[in-house]
């Protein structure tokens, strides 16, 4: 076991000192704060490199990913999985087990006596002498002897260990007689307790001690606990002392993953696909794991049926599904399906070579991949970056958006989709961050602060890519291409083109022109290009003078102009470390140098900090210390807050909740699920949406939503949308029935819609004119409006989700032609009409001038553009197209009925509309209502 208590975050050795085989084993502490550990475990011999982290398993051999188990060297090393544990072991009697969260067992033979050094001590038999350093000499000390076997090569900053034994933590008196009790650690003890079977094989008065002292730091947090119990328990299995089950709900219970469950004495050598009967003649003791189901077995570390299994493929595991590049010069492309590999040529390299950055600051400065900077003012739906073309690569888009919030406001927001991948980032002080549909992709970085957003691509997209980033191909001068390709020498043109669905006119930040404040000064944005000002250091390699202007910018549209300049001026310094050049305290110089609670400044701060187990960096963190907040000592960061390790939330199926956070789960929400922040753990209770819900994703919220409401409009000459999103046209001038109930067998209210058409201005077509209300024994008669929504029959449809059968006549026979259907439909009585016009229907021969006045609808700038995510425009515009050319061009009441048309479905799908009518010649509408 580890000697003392060192609360170091650095990497520590263990490695043999005369030994024929170079053997190096590596513990890296992401952090360790006294009370949640995140590590990572290293072995490194000439054969090999092992890298496991953190909750999901992440192994490689040689810098390449590999699944479990496999084996090296001839089978000399053999990699597997054993309870919650990964377990390397050699032909030479080494064993090294890691459970991926806070145990790791290290187990070397006899011939190894006297003969290692590091952390584990040398192997002596003699305690006194384990504190031995690197240089020889014993040490008191376990702060000095740890530090002494700091890796080479670990030199990230804050590395140094703040406290060491009892200086890191003092349990007082109440502490001390709290956690020793039978509730606590003394379960360890008890006589009476499931530890009691393994107390003569193994006394617990040395694991209640350290138990103690550990929750005396953690606070009493649960996990910390149960840490310490399993470590005892672990010990006890591995020495053949098979224990009665400890764990119960609510107190250290072990959520397993899917098609799994859990066994306190489960098998030691569980079945793989690569070792189906590894049950049998398993020599590894019984242990605590999670068991697949029955028809399940081990694929790479998940259940899956055995026809599901994946390749063994040239000593390696594959799951099935699974595409990899293999060889030194990234020759071969294979992908595992269903046990057989298949391998094809594979010609691009596996990593770029090169990666370029465009960056976006604030409302309107742009510098794009080729190092172009222009001005461009925004809008509510901008292209950022997108792969143009037919590219081999992957394609990707990445948008800068602005979405209505509620009634004002808006909601900005970066958006990132490639290869099934939707990222959606809301650019504020908390950004949320949405994910949905992730698959592995290529590197294309978007990062995100205020003001300043960064996108990074491979140099693989090299002249491919097009958008207001340009299209990356090394030559500044011909970045303003419009997505057609064409070259345009205007930034407000080039930008016009990359705008989609925007409204200028709303979306632009308006600036305050009436400020006296001289933010030229070097006082506020002057400061950049003051020679006396910090900056200096940076000039040659960022242009200051462009910033500037970007800065006044910025802070002529900010509420808060202070806050406003310091975000700038950290948007500059951020840029200037990225080039590699250090300005030093610049802070200090500005009004920007606030400390605040629970965390404080760096000027080259770690990119990858500490952070709750479950957000940890499984990877080696290789990028450039930036200035920035990192969080206290003994604070860890939870989302975008400092917090102790105590109250971080719960890891969930690849997903990170925070203490107390609710979700529904599964495909039809099928469980009502709650993260337990003192325990760490999911719960999950059987639930089912209500009648009028459906389980499913509503403007990204995963849940038990309401059913969308049908909805059927018949507008102008009159144009039918059915429920199920069926158009047609019919010009029969009678009284039909739009929707009725078709029978009452579904326990729905009884309801009819008719519609009383009418001829309009001599022509042989005809609008709605009026509309009655059939319900409860009352009629609502209404002149000039037109939608309900149920399950139906009618000229709306019968609402059943299937377009091609809305044609049904009250038979129940289905029809080809609108005539047909129409007339069928006909409210029988004693009045004239007329069953349309038919093939003798009016044409239009020249549409141009209607499609001019429809434009309106479906305008890219329009009033309405926020609406066609929601509502297609398209049909609308047709019909509004038809309509005012038939009439001559002249029927300005049926264009804007067209135009009212959208914008009641617009609103219907509760989508803000702004004004319009100003910009037509449509005046406020009115409507005669009448009841009977």
């Amino acid at each position: 076991m580890f000697p003392g208590h060192d609360w170091s975050k650095c990497m520590s050795i263990m490695k043999p000192l005369s030994l024929s085989r170079d053997i190096v084993l590596k513990l890296r502490l992401v952090f360790m704060t006294g009370t949640k550990h995140d590590p990572a475990l290293y072995m490194r011999s000439n054969m090999s490199l092992l890298v496991l982290t953190d909750l999901l398993v992440f192994l490689q051999v040689n810098g390449h990913f590999a699944a479990t188990p496999f084996y090296l060297n001839n089978g000399t090393v053999q990699v597997y999985e054993s309870g919650f544990s990964v377990i390397v072991s050699t032909v030479f009697g080494l064993e090294v087990s890691y459970d991926t969260n806070h145990y790791v067992r290290i187990s070397v033979p006899h011939t190894y006596q006297n003969a290692t050094c590091g952390l584990c001590g040398n192997f002596n038999g003699i305690r006194q002498d384990d504190f031995r350093t690197r240089q020889g000499e014993v040490v008191s000390s376990d702060v000095d002897f740890a530090n002494s076997w700091q890796a080479t090569g670990d030199d990230e900053p804050g590395c140094e260990a703040p406290c060491g034994g009892l200086a890191c933590a003092a349990c007082t008196d109440d502490q001390t007689a709290l956690y020793s009790n039978t509730d606590h650690c003394g379960i360890l003890q008890n006589s009476s307790g499931p530890f009691a079977a393994c107390h003569q094989q193994l006394p617990p008065q040395s694991f209640v001690e350290s138990c103690v002292f550990d929750l005396c730091v953690g606070e009493g947090y649960q996990p910390i606990l149960c840490q310490a119990l399993n470590v005892y328990a672990s010990q006890c299995q591995q020495n053949g002392v098979q224990l009665p089950s400890w764990r119960r709900q609510g107190f250290c219970e072990i959520p397993c993953p899917a098609n799994s469950h859990f066994e306190p004495q489960g098998a030691g050598c569980p079945a793989t696909c690569v070792n189906p009967n590894s049950t049998q003649n398993c020599p590894l003791p019984a242990q605590e794991s999670c068991i697949c189901n029955s028809g399940f077995i081990l694929s790479a570390g998940v259940c899956v049926p055995h026809s599901e299994c994946g390749c063994s493929f040239e000593g390696r595991y594959y799951r099935s599904g699974e595409t990899v590049i293999l060889d030194e010069d990234c020759g071969r492309r294979c992908s595992c399906s269903h046990g057989s590999m298949t391998c094809h040529s594979h010609e691009r390299s596996c990593r770029p070579n090169s990666y370029a950055s465009c960056w976006i600051r604030g409302p309107g400065s742009y510098h794009t991949f080729d190092g172009l900077t222009y001005q461009y003012p925004g809008a509510c739906r901008l292209t950022l970056a997108k792969v143009m073309g037919l590219s081999g690569h992957p394609h990707f888009v990445v948008t800068a958006e602005k979405e209505p919030r509620g009634q004002q406001g808006f909601a900005r927001l970066l958006k990132f989709e490639a290869e099934g991948t939707h990222v959606s980032i809301e650019m504020s002080s908390s950004s949320r961050i949405q994910v949905r549909e992730w698959n592995n992709f290529e590197r294309t970085d978007s990062k995100i602060w205020p003001h300043f957003v960064r996108v990074t691509a491979p140099g693989i997209y090299n002249g491919s890519l097009g958008g207001l980033c340009g299209n990356y191909n090394g030559h500044p001068h011909d970045d303003f291409r419009t997505p057609n390709g064409i070259l345009v020498n205007s930034s407000q043109v080039f930008g016009d083109s990359w705008r989609d669905g925007s409204l200028a006119a709303h979306c632009v930040e308006s600036v305050n022109n009436n400020s006296t404040t001289n933010y030229n000064s070097s006082e506020y944005c002057g400061i950049l290009g003051s020679p006396h000002g910090p900056f200096v250091p940076c000039w040659a390699t960022v242009d200051p003078q462009q910033h500037v202007d970007t800065c006044l910018e910025i802070i002529r549209t900010s509420r808060d102009p202070a806050s406003a300049l310091c975000e700038v001026l950290r948007d500059y310094a951020l840029m200037c470390q990225q080039n590699g050049v250090s300005l030093g305290q610049w802070r200090n110089a500005t009004d920007c140098g606030k400390y605040f609670f629970l965390f404080h400044y760096q000027l080259c701060g770690t990119t990858c900090p500490s952070a709750c187990p479950s957000l940890s960096f499984p990877f080696t963190c290789d990028t450039v210390c930036q200035e920035g907040c990192q969080c206290n000592d003994g604070f860890v960061l939870n989302g975008n807050q400092c917090v102790p390790p105590t109250a971080c939330g719960c890891y969930h199926q690849g997903r990170y909740l925070q203490g107390g956070e609710q979700f529904l789960d599964g495909e039809e929400c099928q469980s009502l699920c709650n993260c337990d922040g003192t325990t760490g753990v999911v719960h999950c209770i059987p639930n089912s949406c209500g009648p009028e819900e459906s389980c499913r994703v509503v403007e990204g919220e995963y849940g038990c939503h309401p059913n969308r409401h049908g909805t059927c409009s018949a507008s102008g000459d009159p144009h039918y949308l059915t429920f199920d999103g069926k158009a047609y046209d019919f010009q029969g001038t009678c009284h039909y029935v739009l929707a009725t109930l078709c029978n009452d067998t579904h326990g729905l209210n009884q309801f009819s819609v008719e519609a009383k058409n009418e001829p309009w201005n001599g022509l042989p077509v005809s609008v709605t004119a009026e509309v009655y209300v059939n319900v409860w024994g009352y009629q609502v008669q209404i002149s000039r409006e037109r939608r309900h929504m149920v399950q139906t029959c009618g000229l709306c449809g019968n609402f059943n989700g299937n377009q091609n059968d809305d044609f049904q006549t009250p038979s129940g026979m289905t029809v080809s032609t609108p005539d047909e259907f129409g007339t069928s439909w006909k409210v029988a009585g004693n009045y004239t009409c007329s069953d349309g016009c038919g093939s003798s229907c009016p044409q239009c021969s020249n549409e141009l001038l209607a499609r001019a006045q429809c434009e309106v609808i479906q305008a890219a700038d329009g009033p309405f553009s926020f609406c066609y995510e929601q509502v297609d425009p398209a049909p609308y515009f047709n019909d509004c197209v038809f309509d005012v050319c038939v009439s001559g061009n002249e029927g300005q009441d049926l264009l804007c009925r067209a135009i009212q048309a959208y914008v009641s479905a617009c609103q219907s799908a509760n989508v803000r509309i702004y004004p319009w009518r100003q910009n037509t010649t449509c005046s406020k509408p009115t409507a005669q209502i009448i009841t009977k």
